[in-house]
């Protein structure tokens, strides 16, 4: 290779693979941290958004919905592709999507906080109810009593008055 002996010629070609793999490792570190930098944001944006959001969901009381709510979707979307969104924003996002008529949407949200409140029973409770006042919405009677009775349970087994009432 450009007339050097073998020994140089294989030095060469472990210093161009050495000088490449750094540049690499530099990249791709530096992309990670503008990663975490947007995901920490979203977070912090998410939180000041929904701080007053209830998790207990009273449809006599709608929910007030926060004007920055499509960014705020967005910011939970990015979270959860971090794969750290919390359950209780997801109910609360969930409440905003069903005082706004979205009850698909609504359903999603509570569905999916469900299944991360796995160990939070007072919190499963909450998105199981809350299932059943979609249900009730939409004119599924059974439905929403199958959910509520569901919640009612959870409720009675940990303790949780408001919630039982």
């Amino acid at each position: 290779m450009f007339g050097l002996d073998p020994d140089s010629t294989i030095i060469l070609l472990t210093l161009v693979i050495v000088i490449q793999t750094c540049i690499l490792i530099y990249f791709a570190a530096r992309r990670p941290k503008k990663e975490l930098e947007k995901v920490v944001k979203a977070i912090n944006d998410v939180r000041d958004a929904l701080k007053e959001t209830p998790v207990n969901l009273d449809p006599r009381q709608p929910v007030e919905i926060p004007p920055e709510v499509d960014k705020l979707e967005t910011n939970v979307g990015v979270i959860a592709k971090a794969g750290l969104v919390d359950a209780e924003s997801l109910v609360k996002m969930g409440n905003i999507e069903y005082t706004r008529g979205n009850l698909a949407k609504a359903m999603s949200y509570y569905e999916q906080a469900r299944e991360l409140a796995s160990d939070d029973r007072k919190l499963q409770a909450t998105c199981i109810g809350n299932i059943g006042l979609i249900y009730k919405a939409k004119g599924d009677a059974e439905a929403a009593l199958k959910y509520h009775e569901e919640a009612l349970k959870i409720d009675r087994e940990i303790g949780y008055r408001q919630g039982e009432a």
